[in-house]
């Protein structure tokens, strides 16, 4: 079982190296060792690639990407649309209607048009 307690500046974190987790939470969020888990992989000389998450390594890369889209044709091959496309309806916000902007504060107050 490898747990260490880390201390950096006034922190102190856990970092269970089996669990790959740390009590910081980048590790478990991120899936890449935070610098607390770095340090205690340097300790037992190891290397920190060793405890990275599954999904950034290359085969789980080059799975993701190992299928094709196919291109498309060109846009006189698209269907033809035959229902008529209508703008979404105008939504009237609660409250009474501004009558006058909101004017910038460096705006000169005495100018007209507002």
């Amino acid at each position: 079982m490898h747990l260490f307690n880390v201390t950096c500046g006034q922190d102190q974190v856990v970092v269970d190296l089996d669990a790959m987790s740390c009590t910081c939470k980048k590790w478990d969020m991120l899936g890449k060792p935070c610098r607390h888990a770095i340090a205690c992989i340097f300790f037992l000389n190891r290397e920190a690639e060793e405890f990275v998450h599954q999904c950034y390594t290359k085969e789980t890369y080059l799975k993701a990407y190992a299928g094709s889209i196919p291109p498309l044709v060109g846009e006189r091959y698209w269907p033809k649309v035959t229902s008529p496309l209508q703008p979404p309806p105008i939504k009237i916000g609660p409250g009474r209607p501004r009558k006058k902007r909101v004017k910038d504060p460096y705006e000169n107050p005495k100018k007209p048009g507002g």
